[in-house]
């Protein structure tokens, strides 16, 4: 990987976990649900992050509140058109751009790209 492009990813990583801490209050201790993750080479999803399979408690009863919106998100996809209608479908919802987008070149020549996005705290 170019120096270049392997310091952007760092810094991205390093200022991911640094949000993490802003955003939870804590080192990211308890177990999160994340968006799954399509492999570019099979179109396969799955689910990343969580390593507890525990499921969570059944509720009482049923609520109409909203389930709550998660802080951030770090988008992934190759770079297509649909990867950035994707960041334009999260801007749309109300989250805003968090740092510049990463560019990585797999190989074979592919791009895949990486945004971060957060949810303002007023909409959370």
């Amino acid at each position: 990987m170019p120096g270049g492009v392997k310091q952007g990813v760092d810094a991205q990583l390093e200022h991911l976990g640094d949000l993490l801490l802003d955003l939870d209050g804590d080192a990211a201790a308890s177990p999160r649900e994340e968006d799954p993750v399509t492999s570019t080479e099979t179109g396969a999803t799955a689910d990343v992050g969580t390593a507890s399979t525990a499921l969570p408690a059944a509720s009482a009863a049923p609520t109409d509140e909203k389930p709550r919106r998660k802080s951030y998100k770090l988008l992934t996809g190759p770079d297509t058109s649909a990867f950035c209608q994707k960041v334009s479908d999260h801007l749309d919802e109300g989250y805003v751009l968090h740092g510049p987008p990463v560019i990585t070149a797999l190989g074979g020549g592919e791009l895949h790209c990486a945004q971060a996005v957060v949810l303002p705290e007023d909409q959370r």
